[in-house]
């Protein structure tokens, strides 16, 4: 590779236009090469003059990381941790990250949703705006912790996730990964206060079964019959929102400890089980109520946007009124789409 790059070097010509143009013929020919091709976005930022730097930050540099996220995805599912490690920092140490300045806090919100959850949240002493990064550094890191996680290197993993979170706190999978890490370090009372803080404003289902889970988990680490109970009453309910095989599991190994009957536990018990704990039943009024309130505020003025807020209210409560709301805005938006065309 090295051959390559400095034989490439050699040929240039100090003349600007020439140079891109030679450097862009050369990200062709070795574009399945992406040692070669990393020193090439390098070797092109050198040629872009000051004032075009920052859009070749903002498009070049974004479309390489998302394709190598892809890369090390591929790699994470075949178990080449090291590799994928490897991978992740490469693809980020020529990129500048900038968390915020006088005016902007940059994050990395993966839908529009997101980002309005957390403004509305957010400390209202914050009064800087809210902008996208240059690069989705949330995933990076993310992905990061993930890797670490598999390699068992936990404590690693923990700061990953952290800095993960500062640039995306809605991020549902860097939560829940992050859960794990904590539960792997024994950290157990984090690990708990993590998934109450968030259960009380989870809204997917597979957010509030992921928190009644490990909360479920954290009354195993207990090790008393009494605490089993409360254990596989929570993570029963996790089920009702969504079935997981590693809840089946949990439930199992309970069972096979006690010789209980393998079945659910019964609304008696969830309810009693929530009662001693003080863990809230999810989800409240008080967010249904609000994510009613987010979405007929932009009836009219963002579709869409609605939409897809009245589509997170039908997947928790299966309301047919809400289903009545989807149908009209979708509706709203094909005949606008039709008028533009």
């Amino acid at each position: 590779m090295k051959e390559i790059i400095e034989s490439i070097k050699k040929k240039l010509t100090g003349n600007t236009e020439e140079d891109t143009k030679f450097v862009l013929e050369q990200m062709d020919v070795y574009r399945d090469n992406k040692e070669v091709m990393d020193e090439l976005y390098i070797i092109l930022f050198g040629l872009l003059p000051q004032n075009l730097q920052d859009n070749f930050v903002s498009n070049v540099n974004q479309k390489m990381f998302e394709e190598r996220i892809k890369e090390i995805q591929e790699l994470v599912v075949d178990g080449q941790n090291e590799r994928a490690l490897k991978y992740l920092d490469r693809t980020i140490e020529k990129i500048e990250k900038v968390y915020e300045d006088d005016k902007n806090k940059y994050m990395t919100f993966h839908t529009p949703f997101e980002a309005y959850f957390y403004a509305i949240h957010r400390d209202k002493d914050d009064k800087k705006f809210i902008t996208s990064a240059v690069v989705d550094f949330g995933t990076y890191y993310k992905f990061r912790g993930i890797v670490l996680n598999n390699l068992k290197r936990f404590e690693e993993a923990e700061g990953e996730f952290v800095e993960s979170l500062k640039w995306n706190p809605m991020d549902y999978e860097a939560i829940f990964e992050y859960a794990k890490c904590l539960f792997n370090l024994k950290k157990y009372e984090e690990f708990y206060k993590l998934n109450l803080e968030t259960l009380k404003n989870a809204y997917t289902n597979y957010a509030i079964a992921s928190c009644y889970h490990n909360l479920g988990l954290y009354y195993t680490t207990k090790d008393t019959k009494d605490d089993d109970k409360i254990a596989f009453s929570l993570i029963s309910m996790s089920i009702m929102f969504e079935e997981t095989d590693y809840a089946y599991k949990d439930l199992n190994t309970l069972c096979e400890k006690y010789t209980w009957k393998k079945e659910l536990a019964g609304e008696k018990d969830i309810t009693a089980a929530l009662k001693k704990t003080g863990i809230p039943s999810a989800p409240s009024q008080e967010l249904l109520q609000l994510l009613v309130s987010i979405a007929r505020r932009f009836i009219g003025v963002q579709d869409q946007f609605a939409v897809d807020v009245f589509k997170i209210i039908y997947n928790l409560t299966h309301d047919e009124t809400t289903l009545k709301f989807i149908r009209a805005g979708e509706r709203a938006i094909s005949e606008k789409m039709g008028k533009k065309q």
